[in-house]
């Protein structure tokens, strides 16, 4: 038996968790379902080909691995690292940053002043 389907965008999504997303997630929020489902597909889409990009180089580094292991019946932990790094499994760590949500902070839906919580 066949579960029956809403199309949002690009996505098809049972009714049961379209349903679910109004009645019970977006309840009392200035969000319907059908903008939740179609601003998630734009989401989806728009990362689409940076996603295909990373699953393939996944791939690429997971067959470099396993042909490593293959050819190297001992494991020398630094040559394994260094391996590793040669060929981008390993990363140099990155520089501090910050992630500014104040953007997104202010989209959020007014709360009441918890001041009174704190003594």
């Amino acid at each position: 038996m066949s579960k029956k389907k809403c199309i949002v965008g690009k996505l098809s999504i049972e009714q049961s968790l379209f349903d679910f997303i109004e009645n019970e997630v977006c309840e009392g929020l200035d969000v319907s379902a059908e903008n939740f489902f179609q601003s998630l597909s734009n989401i989806l889409n728009d990362l689409q080909d940076e996603n295909t990009q990373l699953l393939k180089k996944r791939d690429s580094l997971q067959t470099q691995i396993d042909k490593w292991h293959i050819e190297n019946n001992e494991i020398d932990p630094t040559a394994y690292k260094n391996f590793l790094k040669d060929i981008g499994y390993i990363v140099p760590k990155p520089s501090k940053f910050t992630i500014m949500l104040i953007e997104w902070m202010m989209k959020l839906p007014k709360l009441p002043d918890l001041n009174w919580w704190y003594p």
